[in-house]
């Protein structure tokens, strides 16, 4: 069977690009990003709260899964995953001497960011 140097050209491009995808989705991690903020009560705007204490998924969970973190300056927290996950976000922080609490979820896919934010109210 012969093959002209054009057909093998493309043959080897086709296999190339092939092998470069299967190996490109390899690997690949979840980024999740958090912004907290609370309702400035003189303004009505939505401010970022730096400290602030964020727990995602559920302490059962693999040691890789969950994780505890506190926001930085900006109110903003961005982590990675080794694995695809669907986790529940809780935030909470004590201001003026009230605890406030907030929570949400977060869908982490693979080579993908994932952003939400999450508004923290006084906890009743």
């Amino acid at each position: 069977m012969k093959y002209n140097s054009k057909t093998l050209v493309i043959l080897f491009t086709l296999a190339t690009m092939s092998l470069c995808s299967f190996y490109s989705c390899k690997g690949k991690e979840c980024t999740g990003r958090v912004l907290i903020t609370v309702v400035d009560e003189a303004s009505g705007a939505r401010v970022p709260v730096p400290e602030c204490n964020v727990v995602f998924g559920d302490p059962s969970f693999a040691p890789n899964v969950y994780r505890e973190v506190v926001t930085d300056e900006n109110g903003r927290y961005e982590g990675v995953w080794q694995n695809e996950a669907y986790l529940k976000v809780e935030a909470s922080k004590m201001l003026h001497n009230k605890m406030y609490k907030g929570s949400s979820s977060i869908r982490l896919s693979l080579g993908e960011i994932t952003e939400q934010e999450i508004l923290i109210k006084v906890a009743q």
